[in-house]
């Protein structure tokens, strides 16, 4: 478990729900953050968190490392979610993004876009900077 991690200062975490609870008319983003004591403790945690799932290739670079993984899910309804996750570490802070929706919505572009806002957000608040940064996830 992440709070188990030696060298977690602290974390975060926060979810977002958009339309009804059926895959196929809803989105849930989940966004994580980690604040741990050094780099090499950042990195063990990052190792330590496993994503299921085929991986999934990112356009462009959001930190120091990063994975990115699809996954459908098992459900009953007629339309089975589908789970796109993406962790990124940049120093010592390590971001955890997740989306759950259709396989149609669930979209690597969504999901960096969310994974970007977090970052950015992270690096004004390290600057002292009011944040201003923010994404449309439609």
């Amino acid at each position: 478990m992440a709070h188990d991690c030696a060298g977690l200062v602290a974390m975060g975490q926060s979810d977002f729900n958009r339309g009804d609870r059926t895959p196929a008319e809803s989105i849930r983003l989940t966004f994580a953050l980690y604040s741990c004591s050094s780099e090499s403790a950042a990195h063990d945690l990052y190792a330590s968190l496993n994503l299921s799932g085929a991986q999934v290739s990112l356009s462009e670079s959001l930190g120091d490392e990063q994975t990115a993984t699809r996954d459908v899910l098992k459900s009953s309804a007629d339309v089975q979610p589908t789970l796109l996750s993406v962790k990124a570490r940049s120093g010592t802070t390590m971001l955890w993004v997740t989306a759950m929706t259709s396989e149609q919505k669930t979209t690597t572009e969504r999901t960096q876009a969310a994974l970007r806002l977090l970052r950015d957000r992270v690096q004004q608040a390290k600057e002292g900077i009011k944040p201003n940064v923010g994404a449309r996830i439609s």
